[in-house]
């Protein structure tokens, strides 16, 4: 007789962090909400939240460095929180670059990188070499801290919690000490230096743009709770409520009626599933809108409140004629209308339906 071996599927491996059910207060006041939050091995997630939303204490939560009231946290296929056991940071394999760098003032650069380190005094030597040219930052060796600039310090920062080979990096908003124009150049250089790595990453950050332009993946806070988490691209594009829109940067959200169709804005009408008992909003970004001088007829008929010349775009607040108006917010190029002129606005592109 032919045995026949019947193909299985391999389990999955374990995510890099997983939280489940975690909760935390200090004193009567409550931080974290039952987050429970899975993030994949290798992966660059930010944690976006407003001040106070909880953000950083999650990152602490992680990190080891505050325990929860309540919940378990897993890192790989290891509980390090919870059923009655909780690991000391230092066990964790856990990196960690604070806001400041906090770099030791009176250690070089490479007593800061190479500080934690095992091994021998060989071994930890050639492993801060290959860390430093890894960062960019070889033959700086010999410098103290406050003979570098902001970037060149979050770069340290960096080595130093690459040094101890951790399996996870949290950064805790590195880049909001750094100027505009640095902050994005040394962004664009960490990020790289992560993927490279391959290192599981963790970012908090206040700042929209710097959670959708760093991460795969963003999880969205707000009082504790998180709200949203999926890739950047689809939260921005498809937000699930109109909360979760704001969050993420400028946003038109308009009423809508219901029709036998769908639904119905100033814009036109829509195609709309779901519970008819549920406020629905129409989401259009600011450049999913466009002025018209003609005052097509598919345009609506505006007036200009106010213009903000911001390079090469502009932001042109707009509001609707009649009682009722609505106010819009339009990005446009070019040179942009004069403030109490009549315009046209017209939604171009494919508008998303949220919840309100």
């Amino acid at each position: 007789m032919t045995e026949h071996h019947v193909p299985t599927t391999p389990p999955a491996a374990p995510a890099a962090i997983e939280l489940r059910g975690v909760n935390k207060s200090f004193g009567a006041t409550a931080v974290i909400h039952g987050v429970d939050l899975k993030i994949e091995s290798g992966s660059v997630t930010a944690i976006l939240g407003a001040s106070g939303s909880g953000k950083t204490t999650l990152l602490r939560l992680i990190a080891g460095f505050e325990s929860p009231d309540s919940g378990t946290i897993t890192l790989g296929a290891q509980v390090v929180t919870g059923a009655g056991r909780s690991m000391r940071p230092q066990h964790r394999g856990v990196g960690y670059v604070p806001q400041d760098a906090a770099l030791f003032p009176h250690l070089t650069v490479a007593g800061n990188v190479a500080f934690g380190m095992s091994g021998s005094r060989s071994e930890r030597r050639t492993h801060t070499v290959e860390l430093l040219d890894r960062v960019g930052l070889g033959g700086l060796e010999r410098r103290y801290p406050h003979q570098l600039s902001g970037g060149q310090q979050q770069r340290v920062a960096l080595a130093r919690a690459l040094a101890i080979q951790p399996r996870i990096v949290l950064l805790d908003e590195p880049f909001g000490s750094l100027d505009s124009g640095l902050r994005e150049s040394v962004r664009a250089e960490v990020r790289g230096i992560l993927t490279a790595t391959g290192v599981t990453s963790i970012l908090v950050t206040h700042d929209q743009a710097e959670a959708l332009s760093f991460a795969d993946h963003v999880a969205m806070l707000a009082n504790g709770v998180v709200v949203a988490h999926d890739s950047p691209q689809e939260l921005y594009h498809h937000p699930p409520t109109a909360q979760v829109a704001r969050l993420l940067g400028a946003a038109n959200l308009l009423p809508t009626t219901r029709t036998e169709r769908g639904l119905r804005c100033i814009f036109g009408e829509y195609d709309a599933a779901g519970p008819t008992d549920e406020r629905r909003l129409v989401l259009l970004r600011p450049e999913q809108l466009e002025l018209t001088d003609d005052l097509a007829p598919a345009a609506v008929t505006a007036r200009v409140q106010r213009v903000r010349f911001q390079g090469g775009v502009s932001l042109v607040d707009v509001r609707t004629s009649g009682s009722d108006g609505i106010d819009l917010l339009v990005q446009t190029t070019g040179s942009p209308p004069e403030t109490g002129s009549t315009v046209g606005v017209k939604a171009c592109g494919i508008p998303h339906i949220c919840r309100g």
